[in-house]
């Protein structure tokens, strides 16, 4: 996983990077990772999430997210920070489905916000949703839905809170650790939020334990209102030692 990660990124990423910088543009990488630092040369940070309905609570949202590269959000806010990147970006509302109202979509970048988001890519308005592609990944937020003509309300908060998270920084000091490369070790894909790809049933075992105790630790962390950013091993190895603290970013 190592060696398709170093590929990956200094083959793609890296290149694609460059080509931005020579023609002026922004580099944002919305795209599955093998650890966090598949994204270091992106200029934007970015992730998918936000796939949910009102109310459901911090805790499943974060049974489902913690353990992703790409859906949670505090991997792109961290990594963004770590980097002394402006932005973090995160796609949202993919295949909610056609019952999403703007009230969903509030509630959800509020708690995108909370997670450091400062940048927000809607899923999505179509042009024609003619045939199958009413069904692609729903809803379509365009004029084809009953409450585009109220959607000014939302764009208009959504730049307000935007721009709020944009200045300043984030007072954060306290550091998850991630712990991709002790899933590799017991084959947890991280193609596939690091699902079981192996044999060996106590490889398993081992891996959902792990699993469990990363998505416990950062569930309680926002639970009790307190902070914190996800940490890459690469990222650490570039920290100062200044004053007893490790200062990245």
């Amino acid at each position: 996983y190592q060696c398709i990660h170093m590929m990956l990124r200094d083959n793609f990423h890296k290149k694609v990077a460059e080509w931005c910088d020579e023609f002026r543009m922004e580099y944002i990488a919305e795209v599955p990772g093998v650890r966090m630092t598949t994204q270091l040369y992106s200029h934007i940070p970015g992730g998918d999430s936000a796939h949910e309905k009102l109310g459901k609570p911090l805790s499943a949202i974060m049974e489902s997210y913690a353990h992703s590269l790409r859906h949670n959000p505090k991997m792109g806010s961290s990594l963004a920070r770590q980097l002394g990147r402006k932005r973090a970006l995160i796609e949202c509302f993919h295949s909610i489905g056609w019952t999403m109202t703007l009230q969903d979509a509030r509630w959800m970048i509020d708690w995108m916000a909370v997670m450091g988001t400062n940048m927000f890519n809607f899923h999505a308005f179509f042009y024609s949703i003619d045939g199958l592609r009413k069904h692609d990944a729903a809803p379509s937020q365009f004029d084809q839905n009953p409450y585009w003509k109220h959607f000014r309300q939302l764009g208009d908060y959504i730049g307000r809170i935007s721009y709020i998270m944009s200045e300043g920084s984030a007072k954060i000091d306290i550091a998850v650790l991630d712990p991709t490369t002790s899933l590799w070790t017991k084959m947890g894909n991280p193609f596939h939020q690091f699902g079981f790809a192996g044999t060996d049933p106590q490889d398993k075992q081992r891996l959902e334990r792990m699993k469990s105790d990363w998505i416990s630790i950062q569930t309680a962390l926002l639970n009790n209102q307190r902070d914190y950013d996800t940490l890459d091993p690469e990222m650490l190895m570039q920290a100062e030692i200044a004053d007893g603290s490790l200062n990245i970013g």
